[in-house]
This record gives structure tokens, sequence and C-alpha cells, in this order.
């Protein structure tokens, strides 16, 4: 379940910046402004994820990335095409991207070492990549909107299941 759990959050983490390319690619801009947003926003995000991310409980940031993703949606149904949205966007990607900083720095030993923790949730992240891009293809932006919340939740209950619950003491959800 430990693994199981690792490939989840893998798959979340591409679903979600595959979901703002897509998003920011038909209601902002597809040319290189949209690309770099999502890219500096994520790694801006993943830097203090790494700094910050062991203050707080996963779920917290399972929950602040869900968040800023559908706020993102809800702000370009209103303010499609409008470029003045495009730096509040980025900062919607850094909330997400705090995530993936924090997952790293809670659970660098998790799978006994750093560089099999990456490995793995690098797999599950291509994957991310691959449901990401067909979901937009053939279920369009509402499958976007619903996937992560599915994602985060699956990412909660592999938590809990492997043992590894809000109430516990463990890696997974260590808070300090």
């Amino acid at each position: 379940m430990t693994l199981l759990y690792v490939i989840v959050n893998g798959i979340f983490f591409a679903v979600l910046q595959s979901g703002y390319f897509f998003a920011l690619g038909t209601r902002m801009t597809s040319a290189y402004p949209g690309f770099l947003t999502v890219t500096l926003g994520w790694l801006i995000g993943s830097a203090l994820g790494l700094q910050i991310g062991h203050k707080v409980k996963s779920s917290f940031w399972v929950g602040l990335s869900l968040a800023a993703y559908l706020a993102t949606f809800w702000g370009l149904t209103f303010l499609a095409y409008d470029s003045r949205f495009l730096p509040l966007s980025g900062a919607m990607v850094a909330f997400s991207g705090l995530y993936a900083g924090a997952f790293f720095r809670v659970n660098r030993s998790l799978l006994g070492t750093a560089s099999r923790l990456f490995f793995w949730e690098n797999n599950g992240f291509i994957a991310g990549w691959v449901i990401g891009f067909a979901g937009f293809v053939w279920g369009g932006i509402p499958l976007l909107l619903w996937l992560p919340g599915l994602l985060g939740a699956g990412i909660l209950a592999c938590g809990y299941l492997s043992g590894q619950g809000e109430g516990k003491e463990d890696r997974l959800f260590k808070t300090t």
C-alpha cells in the first residue's frame, strides 16, 4: 500500500499539472506564457514546499492543492483570455506545487532511499501525464475538474489503509 501511495501521488501531481496546462491553453493562452506560468509556478511551489512542507499534515497540502486548482478553473470561467489573471494563475499553481515539495521532504526515506521514492513517484507522474492527456482528449475540462479530487481521496485512503493515517505517528503524515 505504501508503494501505491507514492505512485498515486505521482499521478496526482501530473494530473494537476496537465490540468493547469490544458485550462490555461484553452482559456488563456496556448503560447509560451501559459507554459512558463505553470512551469515556474510549480517549481517555485515545490521549492517552498521542501522548506515548509514538514510543518503541516499531508491532508492540508492535498486540500490546498485542490482548492488552488479549482480556484484557477473558476477564475478562468469568468476571466477567460484576460492576461491580467495569468500572474494569479501562477500563484495558484505554486500553491498546488507546495504539496510536491512537502511530499518529497517528508517521505524521502519512505522506500529506503530518496532515489527509490523518486523512481516510483516519477513512474506515477508519467502515467499521470498519459491519464491527464487522455482525460482531456476524451473527457475534456469536466473530467479534469473531478479527477484530481478522486486522486486526492485516493492519496488519503492509501495513507490510512497502509496504517499511516492522520492520527498516527508516521513519516507519511509527519508534522515535525
